[in-house]
């Protein structure tokens, strides 16, 4: 329902909802704003700039653990990006209705240093984050271009340009050989570690990436680790994944 905030509140969450429905806010901006007031973000007062933020605002409206929104030029990936605990998007639609297909969905419920989000691999229907793999065969090798790898995400309230900077198909012998939980920093997220750590995670991640160029990336940075299965289903059930790694290059 709807909630009672004060003038200044109200023209904040406003703000972050693009003024769709001025007069209207709901549990999404509520919990928006708290991120921001408890300094996890900024707002994004250019929320117009992002090209998606009707989709966005759809979607908060929808369903309150929308927390972003993903469209990756020259694919079918345009969904909204959820959140609930316990992967719970893992198992339900963007509505929250139960499904086999899930949803596009964040492993934390907050902004992270490393947002990780994830989707299922549905090859037959070749749809989720299916066609990640369409990016690593067709446009990835023009990524040497710098405006070639360049994505824009909303995620929590801002809209960010972020740029690939390792991509990888891993395909271990076992699932005990994956890296997934190294990967995305499960469960500790990256402020666990040290910097020198994050510097140690950036290394491996350039070292195996299938990209031929080579991008200077800073313990400070920001980053998003998306994934999902490998394309064969036996190598997804080894643990096999296809990683894109990105870093902030507009923004804070």
């Amino acid at each position: 329902g709807n909630v009672q905030l004060d003038p200044v509140q109200l023209q904040a969450a406003n703000i972050l909802r693009d003024a769709a429905k001025p007069n209207s806010v709901d549990a999404a901006d509520v919990e928006q704003l708290r991120c921001h007031l408890s300094n996890y973000t900024v707002i994004d007062q250019y929320a117009k700039s992002f090209r998606y933020s009707e989709q966005t605002a759809n979607a908060e409206r929808t369903n309150a653990d929308t927390a972003g929104y993903i469209k990756l030029d020259g694919t079918n990936i345009d969904a909204p990006v959820m959140f609930g605990p316990n992967f719970y998007y893992h198992y339900h639609d963007a509505r929250g209705n139960s499904s086999s297909r899930g949803s596009i969905y964040l492993y934390y419920g907050y902004p992270s240093q490393n947002m990780v989000i994830s989707g299922h691999n549905l090859r037959r229907a070749g749809i989720m984050l299916h066609q990640l793999h369409k990016i690593q065969d067709e446009y990835a090798p023009t990524y040497g271009e710098f405006k070639n790898r360049l994505w824009t995400l909303n995620l929590f309230g801002e809209t960010h340009t972020w740029e690939v900077f390792a991509m990888y198909e891993e395909k271990p012998a076992s699932a005990e050989q994956s890296s997934q939980y190294y990967n995305c920093n499960y469960p500790q997220t990256m402020e666990g570690m040290t910097p020198e750590q994050i510097s140690e995670w950036i290394a491996y991640q350039q070292a195996r990436t299938e990209l031929d160029y080579s991008v200077h990336v800073t313990p400070n940075d920001r980053f998003v680790t998306v994934l999902t299965c490998a394309d064969q289903h036996w190598e997804s059930n080894l643990g096999g994944r296809i990683y894109f790694f990105l870093r902030m290059v507009d923004g804070h």
